[in-house]
């Protein structure tokens, strides 16, 4: 029954951080090289979520939208990165 109950809390606990991270005004931070490039997004600094999208430097939403050849349809990058 313990058991039972702590998945129960846990769930519970997913689901309002799932709420939480829904309703969040992200805040895009771009993960940088020590040379400056940016690579990807860091976690939002307000709810935590993870996102797994390349930074694209010509997209104002900053990830990068692929087209059928898998490269960005705004900065050319392919989909796999050096």
């Amino acid at each position: 029954m313990r058991v039972e109950t702590l998945k129960h809390k846990i769930r519970s606990i997913q689901s309002e951080i799932q709420s939480i991270q829904d309703d969040c005004k992200h805040e895009y931070l771009p993960i940088e090289t020590k040379n400056g490039l940016k690579l990807g997004h860091k976690n939002c600094p307000k709810c935590d979520k993870e996102f797994w999208e390349w930074w694209c430097p010509k997209n104002k939403s900053t990830f990068c939208e692929y087209d059928e050849d898998e490269w960005c349809i705004h900065c050319g990058e392919p989909d796999e990165r050096k």
